[in-house]
């Protein structure tokens, strides 16, 4: 799940103990469509590093989350083709971290 194009698909609920390894990035589908809300919270303890969040819908950019704190969170509509993409990655290529997801659709 490196890039958009094989992101792994994530249901709601809470994910533990992914990881972001040096130079990678990981991309997850959520689905939801039009009328629906996605709500999403990364936790990590950023003394290990740094992890930032984007949710797109498509190409266009919905929701950022890049405060260098141990919770960034991204909230936006749902997508007229049913699926959202949220990309997770180090705010450099050095990082390396555990992280923890929690998906909502409403």
């Amino acid at each position: 799940n490196g890039d958009a194009a094989h992101a792994s698909a994530l249901g709601t609920g809470d994910h533990y103990s992914l990881i972001i390894c040096a130079g990678d990035e990981d991309w997850f589908s959520i689905s939801a469509a039009s009328g629906q809300t996605v709500q999403v919270s990364l936790t990590s303890e950023p003394t290990q590093g740094d992890l930032d969040l984007v949710l797109y819908d498509g190409a266009t950019e919905r929701s950022r989350s890049a405060t260098g704190s141990a919770l960034e969170q991204v909230s936006g509509p749902g997508s007229a083709s049913g699926a959202l993409k949220l990309r997770v990655f180090g705010a450099s290529g050095a990082t390396q971290n555990y992280y923890d997801l929690t998906v909502s659709v409403q």
